[in-house]
């Protein structure tokens, strides 16, 4: 029987990676994929890697985004978003902007209940169809966002600074690219090919 105990070394590597005291993801993602190629083999490293980094770096920008720029604005992140984009578009039905912001339904109405205790948004009826409720930014809101989404914008220049602007559109253009329907099944060549 297959001795599934991790090699020492690597397991202390884990340990010691202070993954969440300094950050140092990619030591901890290092670590992480040694380990699990150890007890399971035919795992694909390079796919498990990748997406590792890609959920620690983004996990790691959101918290430095949200408490440098969203909070200190008075806005979550899911807040952020659903204020910004009803200062793009206007008012807007609830579930259509739940749809806009990818949130739940029920996301979106609880943070309708927040913002508008908050003074950034306000709750009103469509004037075509009385069932209808709209929400939009009070003026208030309007004035405090365009602050906000500038803070945002400083800490998003500062986590691409260490990329050329080649390297930036590049970074879109793969992110872009990963995110796209996935190839039918077989084409990559993971899979036989039926016959």
């Amino acid at each position: 029987m297959r001795d599934h105990r991790p090699d020492s070394s690597a397991r202390d590597s884990l340990v010691e990676s202070e993954a969440f005291r300094v950050g140092d993801i990619f030591s901890f993602t290092e670590a992480y994929v040694d380990l699990t190629v150890q007890r399971m083999p035919g795992i694909d490293r390079s796919a498990m890697h990748a997406i590792l980094l890609l959920t620690r770096v983004s996990k790691m920008v959101s918290y430095d985004i949200e408490s440098r720029a969203q909070r200190p604005g008075g806005l979550s992140s899911p807040a952020f978003y659903l204020a910004a984009i009803l200062w793009l578009t206007g008012p807007l039905e609830s579930s259509v902007a739940a749809a806009i912001s990818g949130m739940t339904r029920s996301a979106v109405s609880s943070l309708t209940k927040t913002l508008v205790r908050d003074g950034w948004v306000v709750r009103t009826h469509s004037e075509t169809d009385a069932r209808s409720v709209l929400i939009s930014l009070t003026e208030e809101g309007s004035a405090r966002i365009g602050a906000v989404i500038g803070g945002v914008n400083a800490r998003e220049r500062h986590w691409v600074s260490n990329l050329t602007p080649e390297e930036t559109t590049q970074l879109i253009a793969l992110l872009a690219k990963l995110v796209s329907p996935a190839a039918p099944a077989g084409a990559s060549g993971d899979q036989p090919a039926e016959t």
